[in-house]
This record gives C-alpha cells, structure tokens and sequence, in this order.
C-alpha cells in the first residue's frame, strides 16, 4: 500500500492558538498556501505554491482521494480538515475521508513522546537535516496572520510572496522540512506501532470533535458583558483602596508588602488563600485580598473562550484533545469542559434567564454579592441541545473504584459493587467495624460515611496523609493523627489494593533490569529496545500499552524506583514512577478503554456524541428518536445507561454502573 506525507502552510484572519483550528478554518479569510508532500520511502519532497497559481498535480490530487492510499501527517486533524474546505467536501465525505489519514503526532501521544513536531524531533535527537526548521515561526507570522498597516510594512494588511520573494522561498523550504521530519518520526517509531483500536478511535473523534456543541449564544454574550462591568468595577475598587494605579501583581505585591512588613511576591490562588486564612489582617489587607481573588478568578473566562470558538454553524468544535494523557485519557481544548467549576445553584432555569435579561440586581439578591461566581456556575449551562433536541448525559458510578477493586481482587468491594453500591457506607464499615445498617442519616455512626468517603477518593493509589489534606480532609477539623489513623484503617481493609502497589513496582523493577516479561493480574510488563528506542511497556487487558521511554532503575528515598524520561513542563527530562502512581496510570487507562469502547457502541447504536468529560459521555437525542424508544418502553437515558453498565468484551466480570439526566442544556446531575 501506498503512503505520502503532507504538510500545508494556511492563511487566516483569526488566531488559531485562542480558537482552535476548527474555528480558524471556519473563517472566510482562511486559504491553504502551500502544501508540500512526498511519497514515504522516498527522499524527494514536491512543494506547491497554491497563492501563486500553481496546480497540485493529478497524480497527487489522485492519491489524495484514494483509499489505498495512506495519507500521514503531524496533527492530520489539522490537514485532514483542511483539505477538506480547500475541497469543499460535505460532511458525510469528509467524515469518510478521514479513515484514510493515520496521525504522527498521536503515535507520538501513545508512546508518551512530545507532541510538537519540534520538541518530538528534539527528543528523538533527529539530526539537523531531519528536524524541523526553527526559523517557522517569524515566517508564519510574515505569511499566515493579517497585519497592522504600518509605514514600516508599507500600510500592508497581509504579505504576500511578491512582497517578500526571499523570505517566501525560505518558507516553502520550512514547508518542505516538515514533510522530512514527520518522515523520520514515523520512521524512528515505526518498530512500535499504533493498534487499529486506537487509530480507530482517533478518526471517531475527529468525527466527534467536528460536529461541535451548541451553545447558547445569547447566556454568553450577556454573561461575557456582566464578567467584564463587574471586574472593572472590582479593579477600580482595588485601585482606590491601594493606591495603584494600575493593580497588578506586581504594584499589589509591593503594597501588601509595606502594609503587612513581610514579603509577598506571589498572588497566585494558592498565595492569596494562605494570606487570607491569616488571624488579625487589617481590614484594608482583606479587602484588597478579596477583591483581587475575585478579579483574579479564571473560571469565567471560559465565556470569552466560547465566543471565540463558535464557528458559522453556531457550534463550538474541538472540545477534545485525543490522546491528552499518557493513559491515553482524553482532554479538554478551548472552553475546557473537563475543568468547569462545581455548581450550587439550584434553580438554574431561573439564574439563566437573569443572566440573559442582564439583571445584576436580582442575581444578587437571589445568590448573592459574588456575581463573578455566580455566572461562572453558569458555564455548563451554555452548552445546550439543538432546537428540538434534548442532552442525554451519563457517568459511570466510581469507575475507577471499581476498577482498582476488580484489578486487584479486592473481593469485598466487588461484592459492593456488585449489589447495593454504597460504597461510601461499605468503606466506613470495614474500616471502623460497624455493620453497614448503623451508618445511615440520624444515626451518629452516619459521621462515619464522611470518613469512608474521603479515604475512597484520596488513599487507592498509595496516598497517606498529604493525599488526604490535597482532598480536603484539613477542613474536616481531623488532626494528622485522625488523618494517619484513616490510612492505616484503609489499607488495612483493602490489604489486596495494597499489596498490587507493590506487585506493580516489583514487576517494573524487576523487568527493566532483567528485560524478562512479568504478568500481574491481567497486566503484562515488559521491556522493549528496538531501532534506537527502549521502553519499559505494561500492556493491559484490552491490548493497548502503556509506554515509559529509558527505563532505569535509581536509588530512591524508599529504596530501587523506576526513573525514565517523559515530557514535563515544557521539558524532556527524567522522572520517577512508583507503585502507587503505576497502578493510577494502569487503573485510569483501564478506565478510559472502557469508555472508548462504549463510545464506539454508542456511535454504532446511532446515538450521536457531542463529547464527553472523564467518565460522563453526553449525547443528543431528538425528539423522534426520544419517542421512538419510549414505544418500546424506555427512555433515551435508559438506552444510554444500558449501554454504558454493559459488560466490556476483555473484562466481563468487572461490574459496571452508570446514572445521567435529560435536559435542554448541560449541567452537573
């Protein structure tokens, strides 16, 4: 079979960094300017200069469109869609077209390498006439972006090649770098390919992400129009309070400084919490704390993300990252669904249609003074179905719980999970040795649950007492020894959990020195080396692997631990592993090949998928479909929640649950 490589250089008068290149192919103004592409196996690469007349060639223009024909690319989300407006495919073609793309940088994504072209290239050290070329950038911003006229540019609003014939000839050599670069990528990772299963599921999310989610563009505007009054309000508040002009970190820093006689140099939310928790500040310090927390809040800057976002069909596309973790978990882009802030409001119907009629006075008198908070509660809601639509939402109930429980065997928990479920109550009894009828409201065993509760959430993967105060156990007036007390209780009730922490870090141990594969419960661990690459790989139940590139065993505080080299804050470095934290990767991979396999199924039965936030798939239904199963005696949830508790084909016996709602809008059941 046949496979080319393309890369193409674009135009457009929006910034594709703020609104994702959905939406910045979306615009009118986008065009494609180059594209360059070349046969894999070969060594020449054709560059063709579109916006200077030239034709893509028929041979070219015939592989494109073949199915034969495999067509790679680095981010091929991003050339695949393209393309596809350069061509105007409709969408049925479109999303036909994409089976035939395969994505470098998510074969760079699952063996947990940098997702750049240029920090990937870096890390595999491709020499310098494989790598990308550095100097792209300058010539992106001469080329692709629009201008500010200036009598420097010559009053230009774009540049074009004839205006800069050298720099236009160094950009179609940049052009053609690329194509050799992704090459040498796919080359050096060719020995450790990428499953069907994950390509597959790759290509669903691209069809996935394209469609978009609707949003209620009125509840954006209006909230957008009270963040901005109110937090001009607020910095002008803090202004006159300070004295500063203009407060910003740095003249705020200087203030709190002289008012409080110690240093501050942070007001970050971390920073700002630690000051404000503080006994006797003087009332001037706490007001000026406070409104800078509430100046400072992020959250409702998701509303001005939206209506960056939203393309000409009125949706919101590319909600999703694939391959956003090393556990091949999903994340959020652009709006950031997977991280909106929790909601309290009750009556929600009523707060949006006071955001929408702007009326900043009865949002205060019905949910108080903080409207900044209050419309950032509100962030869900403007996600909505389409007209005559509704969202059909379900979760999984404690997935990865339940998980841990079946991968290690925890034979109590499983016999939870799989009759009553409350696990809360079932961890609390186990722990403290009171039967589960006694821990119930009005019984004063129920304070028990709290415990139970927060023990589940914080102590699976290794955690003591740090994990504990991270989940918020500081703010249940529990003393570290109470904390301490908890974990020993825990792990004590769950001696098969704890005891696969330390079958997980014996076994990467033990393989990355000897290189002789080791099962654990399903888990294969093995070592790897191959053209150049060594990876430590645990490979889980549905086939797929995980990846830890240079294993190596080091010293550690605790004895041997597993060091390797993965890509951390903007950085190819060495980091460190140990058991609890391998059985998190292992536990949350699971999870999400659960979850895959269900959204392939649920996509299979019909049911459309707009997205979907960890463990939370959200559907829309219309009206026909929602009647057409209530016939047969069940609701659009029921159907949905029948697929999602269903038994996965590699792990039947681990029990499954799901819950959800039905609404016009998204929101947190």
């Amino acid at each position: 079979m046949k496979h080319i490589s393309i890369d193409i250089e674009t135009y457009s008068d929006v910034d594709i960094k703020k609104v994702g290149h959905f939406r910045y192919i979306d615009s009118p103004a986008f065009e494609v300017l180059l594209v360059a592409y070349s046969e894999i196996g070969t060594d020449e690469v054709t560059v063709i200069s579109l916006c200077e007349g030239e034709q893509l060639p028929q041979e070219f223009l015939s592989d494109l469109f073949a199915p034969n024909v495999v067509k790679h690319a680095f981010n091929a989300s991003f050339e695949w869609y393209a393309l596809s407006k350069h061509f105007g495919l409709p969408e049925e073609q479109r999303n036909i077209w994409i089976q035939q793309w395969v994505c470098t940088m998510v074969h760079a994504a699952y063996l947990a390498y940098p997702t750049s072209l240029k920090n990937c290239g870096e890390a595999l050290k491709l020499t310098q006439n494989e790598a990308k070329d550095r100097q792209g950038s300058a010539l992106i911003a001469l080329f692709c972006c629009p201008h500010e006229p200036k009598k420097t540019n010559g009053f230009r609003e774009r540049v074009y090649p004839h205006h800069e014939p050298q720099k236009w000839a160094m950009f179609k050599s940049y052009n053609a770098q690329d194509v050799v670069a992704e090459k040498a990528i796919a080359e050096r990772f060719r020995e450790f390919p990428v499953p069907d299963d994950v390509l597959s599921d790759w290509r669903l999310n691209e069809v996935i992400v394209s469609r978009g989610v609707t949003l209620d563009k009125d509840l954006v505007y209006q909230a957008n129009c009270i963040a901005a009054e109110e937090k001009e309000m607020l910095v002008g508040q803090l202004s006159r309070l300070t004295g500063c002009e203009k407060p910003t970190d740095k003249p705020l820093c200087a203030w709190l400084t002289k008012q409080l006689g110690f240093t501050v140099d942070s007001l970050k939310k971390e920073s700002l919490a630690e000051l404000l928790a503080r006994e006797y500040l003087p009332p001037n310090v706490k007001k000026a704390l406070e409104l800078r927390a509430s100046t400072g809040k992020t959250s409702v800057a998701k509303f001005q993300a939206m209506a960056n976002s939203i393309c000409s069909d009125g949706t919101a596309k590319g909600t999703l990252k694939y391959y956003g973790a090393r556990t091949g978990r999903w994340s959020g882009q652009l709006i950031q669904p997977q991280n909106i802030p929790r909601v309290h409001i009750d009556d929600l119907d009523n707060a949006i249609a006071l955001v929408k009629r702007r009326d900043k006075q009865g949002l205060i008198q019905a949910y108080g003074n903080d409207l900044l908070d209050t419309i950032s509660q509100l962030i869900r809601s403007a996600i909505v179905a389409k007209k005559d639509c509704m969202l059909v939402d379900a979760d999984f109930s404690a997935i990865e719980a339940r998980v841990i429980s079946w991968l290690a065997d925890e034979k109590w928990k499983l016999d939870v999970f799989r009759s009553h479920g409350r696990i809360y109550e079932a961890s609390a009894s186990m722990m403290f040795n009171v039967p589960i009828e006694k821990i119930k409201k009005g019984n004063p065993e129920y304070e028990l649950r709290a415990k139970g509760k927060i023990a589940e959430l914080a102590l699976g993967y290794q955690g003591g007492v740090g994990a504990l105060v991270a989940m918020g156990a500081d703010t249940m007036n529990l003393s570290k020894k109470e904390m301490q007390d908890i974990v020993t209780r825990w792990r004590n009730a769950n001696k098969a959990i704890a005891a696969l922490w330390d079958r997980f870090n014996s076994a990467a141990i033990q393989v990355t020195q000897t290189g002789t594969p080791i099962g654990v419960n399903n888990i294969i661990f093995r070592r790897c080396q191959l053209s150049g690459l060594d990876f430590l790989t645990i490979t889980l139940p549905s086939g797929r692997s995980l990846y830890y590139a240079h294993p190596r065993v080091v010293p550690g505080k605790y004895g041997p631990q597993i060091e390797f080299l993965g890509y951390d804050k903007n950085r190819w470095i060495a980091l460190t592993t140990y058991g609890g934290k391998l059985t998190e990767n292992i536990v949350q991979a699971i999870a999400r090949d659960i979850l895959a396999e269900k959204i392939r199924l649920l996509e299979c039965s019909g049911i459309r998928i707009l997205f979907h936030v960890h463990d939370e798939v959200v559907t829309e239904w219309t009206a026909d479909m929602i009647e057409d199963v209530q016939t047969r005696g069940k609701s659009a949830l029921d159907v949905v929640c029948d697929i999602m508790k269903a038994p996965v084909s590699w792990a039947k016996d681990l029990p499954l649950n799901a819950e959800g709602y039905i609404s016009p809008y998204f929101k947190k059941d």
